[in-house]
């Protein structure tokens, strides 16, 4: 019997340890739950301030910024050492500096940033509406642009090869002549 009764303790021993344990568990998942919505709870606040902290840097920087302006691309006059491309590159830049994303402003602008050749190349097109495709923006002005413009620079290339060929040919020529 004595087992019997030394079995039966120690049973009820391991139910109330298991309900102990138990018991832990739960304390210990309320608590953890506690600190986990505290820490949750200063994220959010630190968040905030760190929010509030960067639109009032970000406003402050606005209102100092405001006399900053971007540099203009400059004028482009077609010249055969001007980069229609690049000069488009640095006209998109201006505009994004500037925030500005209406197409037909920013053809207004880059017409008016025309000069010399390129200028009469405009002018021509703006009094024949009818002989050319119609440009309403800054999207349909580009590729055409460019592609005027980079034909001259391959003419120019080609005039030069073709300096370069004749002039290497009237050399080999005046050598055989001089040789002989």
């Amino acid at each position: 019997m004595e087992t019997e009764g030394g079995l039966q303790i120690l049973q009820q021993q391991l139910v109330e340890a298991h309900m102990a344990i138990e018991q832990l568990r739960q304390q210990t998942a309320a608590e953890l739950a506690k600190v986990r919505q505290e820490a949750e709870g200063q994220a959010a606040a630190a968040i905030s301030v760190a929010n509030a902290n960067a639109a009032q840097q970000a406003a402050s920087a606005t209102s100092k910024g405001s006399n900053l302006k971007p540099k203009g691309p400059g004028e482009f006059k077609g010249r055969l050492n001007e980069d229609p491309a690049e000069w488009c590159f640095s006209v998109e830049a201006y505009f994004k500096a500037r925030g500005n994303t209406n197409g037909a402003e920013h053809l207004a602008y880059v017409v008016a940033l025309l000069e010399e050749s390129a200028k009469s190349w405009w002018r021509l097109r703006v009094e024949n509406p009818t002989a050319y495709e119609p440009i309403y923006d800054y999207a349909s002005f580009k590729p055409t642009f460019i592609a005027k413009f980079s034909t001259v620079d391959r003419v120019r290339k080609a005039r030069v090869s073709w300096q370069v060929a004749g002039s290497w040919a009237l050399s080999s020529a005046m050598h055989t002549q001089c040789a002989t």
